[in-house]
């Protein structure tokens, strides 16, 4: 069911302080509208003050600190990071994600590498910036998430064989074990992380020792957490004790 007008110029709101930025041919493609409807949707925003539009795409009022600039800017070191881990010629699963989409960029330039993703924001990008061998699944869009799910997706990862899955969760605690925002999403990653070489989650530091939302599985199914230096010391530490490898930047 396509998104009211209302909703859509809310998500586009959102995205626009989040990020600090948007692009209108982005925006469409998460969107499922065209070009001029993003367009008349940013026209709106700023009339409104939410927004102030640019040639191709929309930023933060003139004056305006983007609310998650921190964040973003995390995201990017966290995404090289990750990154670092994969080599040339490996498979890498990518899940759905802001985080996740940082690692993609982290990875564009890197020979023979072969992303497999249900995230729209990820094929989509790496389409147009990079000649990474890109394997999309099959799936039911879910526009709020910019990701593919469903019974298609799952057929479609059980016969992929990756050297490394990289997905964002929203919590982990050494007792209470790793947390993702999303029914589906956790399911993807239970199947993938029982299967693959290496399990590398990325945890925002705020969330670290949250465990809210959908069990994926216990702490020790991650084999690398990344996130950054702000998060608790003392529950890194607890983590690491569980033989995870805990990486901070």
């Amino acid at each position: 069911m396509p998104m009211l007008s209302t909703e859509r110029q809310q998500t586009i709101a959102r995205l626009v302080a989040e990020h600090g930025a948007v692009d209108v041919a982005d925006l469409a493609v998460r969107l499922a509208v065209s070009g001029s409807t993003i367009r008349r949707d940013l026209e709106r925003l700023e009339r409104d003050g939410l927004v102030r539009r640019v040639h191709g795409g929309a930023t933060v009022p003139g004056g305006m600190r983007p609310l998650q600039a921190d964040r973003s800017r995390a995201a990017e070191r966290m995404g090289r990071a990750a990154a670092n881990r994969v080599r040339s010629d490996e498979t890498v699963y990518l899940g759905p994600g802001e985080y996740s989409l940082e690692v993609a960029k982290a990875l564009s330039g890197r020979p023979g590498v072969t992303v497999v993703t249900n995230s729209l924001d990820i094929s989509h990008w790496l389409a147009h910036h990079s000649n990474l061998k890109v394997v999309v699944t099959g799936g039911a869009v879910n526009r709020s998430q910019g990701a593919l799910f469903g019974p298609l997706v799952s057929a479609a990862l059980a016969s992929v064989r990756t050297d490394r899955v990289i997905v964002e969760a929203v919590g982990i605690t050494p007792d209470q074990g790793i947390v993702a925002d999303d029914l589906s999403q956790a399911a993807v990653c239970r199947d993938l992380m029982e299967v693959t070489g290496e399990s590398i989650v990325l945890v925002p530091p705020d969330r670290v020792g949250k465990p809210g939302g959908v069990w994926v599985g216990p702490a020790s199914d991650a084999d690398v957490v990344v996130t950054t230096r702000e998060a608790p010391g003392s529950l890194l530490w607890d983590l690491s004790q569980m033989g995870i490898d805990i990486v901070t930047v």
